[in-house]
């Protein structure tokens, strides 16, 4: 019986060939399509959608190996499934002050 090697097991799980996911990684640069959206109180958001297949393959790992081995700390609240709004202000209630920032193009580099 013939052992697959680690990134075998890798396409397996992600449901893709080595040919499909050599052509997704070479060429990622060219598979998203950006567009701007207004923000409310002026100017616009740059949102670069995946196109299909590099969404499906995102989706995959987002959910076969990054959610299941995804164990945030008490205090974290953003993009924890099972905490809300409520959770992330109930450790400031009775403060005098809360401060609330927005980082300028946080994501950009």
């Amino acid at each position: 019986m013939v052992k697959k090697t680690e990134i075998a097991l890798l396409y397996d799980l992600l449901g893709v060939t080595a040919q499909e996911f050599y052509y997704l990684s070479k060429n990622a640069d060219n598979l998203y399509h950006t567009f701007r959206i207004p923000k409310r109180r002026g100017g616009y958001r740059v949102i670069s959608s995946p196109a299909d297949n590099l969404l499906e393959i995102q989706r995959a790992i987002y959910k076969k190996i990054l959610e299941p081995n995804f164990y945030p700390r008490a205090y974290c609240v953003g993009f924890v499934h099972t905490k809300s709004i409520v959770d992330n202000v109930m450790p400031h209630l009775g403060n005098d002050y809360v401060l609330k920032i927005d980082l300028k193009d946080f994501f950009y580099q």
